[in-house]
């Protein structure tokens, strides 16, 4: 692993294991000696993805539905361990996993706060330090003493990306939860992407919107069906995906 890249896989797959039935459990379980062809069957999530993310970077992941995005980004989290291949991560990784990801919904947003600090590794010290910035870089002031569940969509996004990037970290992990952010948060959640790559940050941002990968990453991946069809500049991958879907994209959208 050269001294700057501070994520490499190497052949990663990834496989789950489903049980193949449409009886209920009981029945499955009173019958399954006859039936022994009925047991857990293989299903791949990723086949053989190689990425290597360098210090300063953005990367994004893009693909349709069940590409296999999701359960990339939770392997690089160390959420889910490979069945093949090697994972090497270097330093504090910061993880926004999908809208309201690891947030308590009876809880107010300050005890949120203060939650996805500590499970970050961050002192109370340092949480109570930067609990004003969360709350204004959110815009979310005046309803962080009220419990999440009243929350919208939104709202749930716009605190937990700006608890992920509140502090510095080595490697930024999003997925999904950008593509429902208004143009001005995500104006600022740009600009606040900025200044942590030149601080020496990197993001890995899974999407399914050429758009919302544009905004952020020169370089992209492209996966369909676990495995890696296409790496290079944003731009050149979009045009790639949309031809292969039929659909046009917005290929200025890739220009960062």
């Amino acid at each position: 692993m050269s001294e700057e890249a501070l994520l490499r896989l190497e052949d990663v797959s990834l496989e789950y294991r489903v049980r193949r039935t449409d009886r209920p459990p009981l029945k499955e379980a009173a019958l399954s000696w006859l039936r022994p062809t009925n047991g857990p069957r293989s299903m791949w999530a990723l086949r053989n993805v190689s990425l290597s993310v360098a210090r300063g970077e953005a990367v994004g992941v893009i693909g349709a539905n069940g590409a296999g995005k999701t359960s990339l980004v939770r392997v690089v989290a160390g959420l889910l361990p490979p069945t093949r291949g090697s994972v090497r991560r270097r330093g504090r990784i910061a993880p926004l996993l999908g809208i309201g990801g690891g947030f308590d919904l009876e809880l107010d947003g300050y005890e949120n706060i203060m939650l996805s600090g500590l499970l970050q590794g961050r002192s109370l010290r340092e949480i109570r330090d930067r609990t004003e910035w969360i709350a204004g870089f959110s815009g979310l002031q005046e309803f962080l003493r009220c419990p999440m569940r009243t929350y919208s969509t939104g709202m749930l996004v716009r605190l937990g990306f700006a608890i992920a990037v509140a502090w510095p970290a080595d490697l930024i992990l999003v997925d999904e939860a950008l593509a429902v952010g208004d143009a001005g948060f995500l104006a600022r959640c740009r600009q606040r992407i900025d200044e942590l790559r030149r601080e020496g940050s990197a993001l890995l941002l899974v999407a399914h919107h050429a758009a919302t990968i544009g905004a952020f990453c020169p370089r992209c991946l492209w996966l369909d069906d676990g495995r890696v069809l296409a790496e290079g500049p944003s731009a050149e991958v979009f045009a790639r995906f949309a031809a292969s879907a039929g659909t046009r994209a917005d290929l200025t959208a890739g220009r960062c």
